[in-house]
């Protein structure tokens, strides 16, 4: 998760987020929230545009999630992306 602190969009989705890294600890799941503020290199760098932005790195391939904002609906799109 790509996110600046000014942005009400990323205050609403973080705990939703911070639920779904919580479920994930001991998966086979890495997960990270940056703060493109505090690393704005890195989000320049990854193309960030706009705030939040979620991208999940598979196997080297880079897929922007689109979906809701819930921790539900992020658990199954991992599921659908990691079968």
């Amino acid at each position: 998760m790509y996110y600046v602190n000014w942005c009400p969009h990323c205050v609403n989705t973080k705990p939703e987020f911070w639920k779904l890294m919580n479920s994930l600890e001991r998966k086979n799941v890495n997960t990270r929230m940056i703060d493109c503020e505090k690393n704005y290199k890195m989000c320049e760098e990854s193309g960030i545009e706009g705030y939040p932005t979620f991208l999940l790195n598979r196997n080297g391939e880079v897929h922007t999630y689109e979906g809701e904002r819930t921790t539900v609906q992020f658990l199954e799109y991992l599921r659908e992306m990691l079968q």
